[in-house]
């Protein structure tokens, strides 16, 4: 009565679609209960490319599991759950046996799922520690929003937009380096966004992509002390810079300085 779960692993990149083909066939001849497909993706083309892999195989009605490995798995690991056989998971994050692993725990917080929107904060290499998932995804559990929210690191914001629009992601917190930089993917840019700039949310619209900006109402809006202040010193001269500035000056700050170390 001993089922077999017959895998592949490649922890060095993610083959291509053609030669993972090959393989499921080879694995396939071993008549197993479950196939398992693991490699470590560099790219979010890569992503794609194992979805594409999952996709074929529920079609063909194959119990699978197929997992990214890696800085760029988090979305596809969050997913895993709704979408495969069964999935991996660690105790704890320090004792994770796979790069890209999800602790258990973080599973359990988000049951009551049944086909969630992905949503998620693309910026650079500093976002995969963020806290911006455990906050969005405890705020959708609270009203009953059929999403998830992860995480988008990247170094190269074209892979990343092509591949995660591909995936089916929905809308984007958008943070440093990509503020700006994200304006030639958008079809609309609207309001305050456009005046600076400067673009924090992307969500998907009509089958548009709108950008916007809601950091300046969140700073008049959260920080309604700093209205008639006489003077206002912003630290660090990152993307959000614009917007602070707009803020503080619709809160009438007399005068705004900016300090930032030259690299």
């Amino acid at each position: 009565d001993t089922q077999l779960i017959c895998s592949y692993h490649n922890y060095e990149c993610v083959p291509s679609e053609q030669e993972l083909k090959k393989i499921v066939a080879r694995l396939l001849k071993k008549n197993p209960a479950i196939l398992k497909i693991a490699a470590k993706a560099q790219c979010y083309k890569d992503l794609v490319t194992l979805q594409n892999i999952s996709n074929d195989l529920h079609a063909k009605s194959i119990p699978s599991v197929v997992l990214a490995m890696g800085e760029y798995a988090a979305s596809q690991r969050l997913l895993s759950p709704y979408r495969d056989a069964l999935t991996y998971t660690c105790l704890d994050q320090e004792d994770t046996a796979a790069p890209g692993q999800i602790a258990l725990r973080e599973y359990r917080a988000l049951q009551k799922k049944n086909t969630p929107k992905i949503f998620g904060i693309l910026g650079g290499a500093q976002v995969a520690t963020s806290f911006s998932p455990k906050i969005h995804n405890a705020l959708f559990i609270s009203h009953s929003i059929d999403s998830l929210y992860t995480t988008f690191p990247t170094s190269d914001l074209r892979d990343a937009w092509e591949g995660c629009t591909q995936l089916g992601v929905a809308g984007f917190s958008i943070t440093a380096p990509w503020k700006q930089e994200i304006l030639p993917f958008l079809d609309i840019v609207q309001g305050i966004a456009a005046e600076l700039g400067s673009v924090n949310t992307v969500i998907k619209r009509d089958g548009k992509w709108v950008g916007e900006n809601t950091d300046v109402a969140g700073i008049k809006q959260g920080y309604p002390s700093l209205r008639n202040r006489h003077h206002a010193v912003i630290l660090g001269a990152g993307g959000v810079v614009p917007s602070v500035t707009a803020a503080l000056k619709s809160l009438d700050v007399q005068t705004i300085s900016v300090w930032a170390r030259r690299t």
